[in-house]
């Protein structure tokens, strides 16, 4: 069965698998007109001046999407290989529905580019002057490529968790105390989740602002959606899957419960009428025993461990800002 169909733009080009060279180059092409910039201005401090260094944050940005779309939309296909054992349609069927799911319209990428182009032109204020140069030009048209190719990825990546939702709908049997099946999807969701938190902190890394930027509605026009993406992501595909995992646990529970009851009442009833009990008193056991196990069973596909990881990577961007700073007042 092929796993990897793709129906967006973005898969297409973007996030599409290429040989390693091509990526190269491709990141190559992405810095050259920053550089020519930094050399034709005289930056000479680009690598230890902040403000300096600033010229470098949207072109990385750039870079960091070419390099980590393919790595982390390559993960679709593992998670529909890794429920496929437990989804009870046929290869025919699954595929029409991954490409349904994973269909978005043309007309809905460009709007979402649009709306980072936007987001970009109340953030730097405008277009540059006449007067200020080639170099200004250069400088605001990789700007508002960042800020394109961001809003784009931030739509994607929510449209993308339609897959997994669609597929969560099929027909499926699960076992409730076997969840290996769903931890791809939990992989996967923290790895998308790494990926913004990733670009997040190289960007506030890089990006040229004060203690007084905190008080900047712009600056947190920037960032605040690149802060929600992560967790939103990450929920978005967790959500449907606990839902599907507590259904599955709560119908084994309602079964167990039943066959524990009129086990109960038959022992009870042959103790009581002097008769000999078998094996019964093994089975209410059992039955305990499993139930005992039903409701200890996770219903989210993930453990503590990368729970508390996506926690700690949220923290990271906040703690980049707070050590820049420290940083910069007190160390420097």
């Amino acid at each position: 069965m092929d796993t990897g169909i793709s129906s967006s733009l973005f898969d297409r080009t973007v996030a599409r698998r290429r040989p390693l060279w091509v990526t190269i180059l491709l990141v190559f092409i992405v810095y050259l007109p920053t550089l020519v910039v930094a050399v034709s201005v005289g930056l000479t401090d680009i690598l230890t001046n902040p403000r300096s260094r600033a010229i470098l944050t949207a072109p990385t940005a750039i870079a960091y999407i070419l390099v980590i779309g393919p790595i982390i939309w390559g993960m679709g296909p593992k998670v529909v290989r890794s429920l496929r054992p437990v989804i009870l349609v046929d290869d025919q069927e699954l595929a029409r529905v991954v490409r349904r799911a994973s269909s978005i319209p043309p007309l809905y990428e460009v709007a979402a580019i649009a709306v980072g182009l936007f987001l970009g032109l109340l953030i730097s204020g405008g277009i540059p002057r006449p007067e200020d140069g080639w170099q200004m030009y250069v400088s605001t048209a990789t700007g508002y490529v960042m800020c394109g190719l961001l809003g784009w990825l931030g739509f994607t990546s929510i449209a993308n968790t339609r897959v997994i939702s669609h597929l969560l709908r099929l027909p499926m049997r699960v076992d409730p105390l076997d969840i290996k099946p769903f931890e791809a999807i939990g992989r996967q969701s923290l790895v998308i989740a790494f990926a913004f938190i990733g670009g997040n902190t190289l960007a506030l890394l890089l990006g040229n602002y004060g203690s007084a930027a905190l008080a900047d509605p712009r600056f947190w026009l920037m960032f605040a959606p690149l802060f929600l993406l992560p967790v939103m992501v990450f929920f978005l595909n967790m959500v449907p899957t606990q839902r599907v995992l507590s259904q599955a646990r709560k119908s084994e529970l309602a079964a167990v419960r039943g066959e524990l009851h009129a086990a109960f009442r038959l022992l009870l009833e042959r103790r009581q009428a002097g008769e000999p009990t078998g094996s019964l008193s093994q089975d209410v056991d059992a039955l305990a025993a499993y139930e005992q196990h039903l409701n200890e069973a996770s219903s989210w596909p993930y453990n503590p461990a990368i729970l508390r990881t996506l926690i700690f990577g949220v923290l990271v961007p906040i703690t980049t800002v707070l050590a820049r700073r420290v940083f910069e007042v007190y160390i420097r």
